[in-house]
């Protein structure tokens, strides 16, 4: 069977792992072509600088796919989207026929938009992390062997069978959920949100939900703690007519909302990375416990609730409120020029108005003088460095044109 280059190498590779050497050049005219008896021996691959995974279908035993590209959202990573480093896969619909797949990973992907996993009948484990344009996860609630689910940092909006997951999932030893999977289900029925809380009291579910957050890459939240904000928000939004405002008017309120009720926890913050530092030279890997409490200082629950929190908070409060009300929006995490540290160490609001993509800068720390509302990211290059990712994301969007101008003028 004849294959591409990109994965010949690394189907290559793999055999070389199990003590198959074809002793064939990558440059001879065989290379890219394996019996059947060495496609039945790989049974696990990781992908990495490919552009097609065509051919994966003649891997009758393939059980494990891992599909990851570095990390274009830290500043750190130095990477370029047009890189080789990166993946550039078009077309993902193979693996909806990899039946025999018992875990599947898609990490720091930017192409994909819709997953169908409804033929995997023997998966066990899911892991999609950091895939900002994901959308649709087509058969996720009718598999029935899952026992490790992680979805985070992914835009997931479709229709969601809420109680068939749980009844398929209640075996499962993680089942963590992407918070924009909860807002997409409860906008759409506001029952879901009771059901979640009191499956997940009675112990019929284990599911908490995930935001991505710049420190340790996620943080978790509980249905009952979602509930709660939902709720209370609703009320608040149909008390002064929201959801009949203009996009314009409803990040207008939500800027002004985080920027009246919440403190930037200084103090917190500090203590966090002292406890947090002072941790790591002691163990060699930070225990789950810890992580959760690390975590839990960058979420939306903890903002709204204690009205203290560091960037991430009030970005991923924002995220929460727009989310609810429609409106889209992205956590970017960018590196604040002033700051020896040399990652990402800040996060600001990317959102959707009219069409464009625009910038919000709520707080950073009580010393920042810049906060900026509805710029554009030539506003904000002047104070912080963004990543490869987010520059094309900018440029295709035609910011700085006339017509974002007029609306960066407006007053709040």
């Amino acid at each position: 069977m004849h294959f591409s280059i990109e994965l010949s190498l690394i189907i290559d590779e793999e055999l070389r792992k199990k003590g198959i050497d074809r002793k064939i050049r990558s440059f001879d005219p065989g290379f890219c072509v394996f019996t059947y008896d060495e496609l039945d021996k790989i049974t696990s691959l990781e992908l990495s600088r490919v552009s097609s995974l065509e051919g994966l279908e003649l891997l009758p035993n393939l059980r494990k796919l891992i599909i990851k590209s570095p990390d274009f959202s830290n500043v750190s990573s130095d990477v370029d989207i047009n890189d080789s480093n990166m993946n550039s896969i078009k077309d993902f619909s193979v693996i909806s026929r990899l039946t025999k797949l018992e875990e599947l990973q898609i990490i720091n992907d930017i192409n994909l938009s819709s997953l169908d996993i409804t033929k995997l009948e023997e998966l066990r484990n899911l892991t999609i992390v950091n895939n900002p344009n994901l959308k649709v996860i087509k058969g996720l609630e009718e598999k029935r062997n899952l026992q490790s689910v992680m979805l985070c940092g992914n835009a997931l909006d479709f229709d969601f069978d809420i109680e068939t997951y749980i009844k398929n999932t209640m075996g499962s030893r993680k089942n963590v959920l992407d918070v924009s999977l909860y807002i997409s289900m409860v906008n759409k029925d506001i029952n879901v949100a009771n059901f979640l809380t009191m499956a997940s009291i009675v112990g019929d579910t284990n599911i908490k939900f995930a935001e991505r957050i710049g420190f340790l890459d996620f943080a978790l939240l509980y249905p009952q703690n979602l509930q709660e904000m939902y709720y209370n928000f609703l009320r608040l939004f149909m008390k002064n007519s929201l959801y009949e405002k203009s996009d314009l008017d409803k990040i207008k309120y939500v800027y002004r909302y985080v920027k009246s009720r919440l403190s930037f926890d200084k103090e917190g913050l500090e203590e966090r990375e002292k406890e947090y530092t002072n941790y790591m030279k002691e163990q060699k890997e930070l225990p789950t416990f810890r992580r959760k409490k690390f975590a839990s200082f960058h979420n939306s629950y903890v903002a709204y609730h204690f009205k203290k929190a560091n960037c991430d908070g009030y970005v991923n409060l924002m995220r929460f409120m727009l989310s609810m009300l429609g409106v889209k929006s992205f956590n970017v995490h960018c590196h604040d020029k002033r700051s020896k540290f040399l990652a990402s160490n800040h996060s600001i609001l990317r959102v959707e108005c009219d069409n464009k993509w625009y910038y919000c800068n709520p707080k950073y720390t009580p010393e920042d003088p810049k906060e900026i509302f509805m710029g554009s990211i030539e506003d904000l290059e002047k104070y912080y460095d963004f990543n490869i990712y987010e520059s094309l994301i900018s440029k295709g969007e035609n910011y700085g044109d006339d017509s974002n101008a007029l609306i960066r003028k407006k007053t709040l």
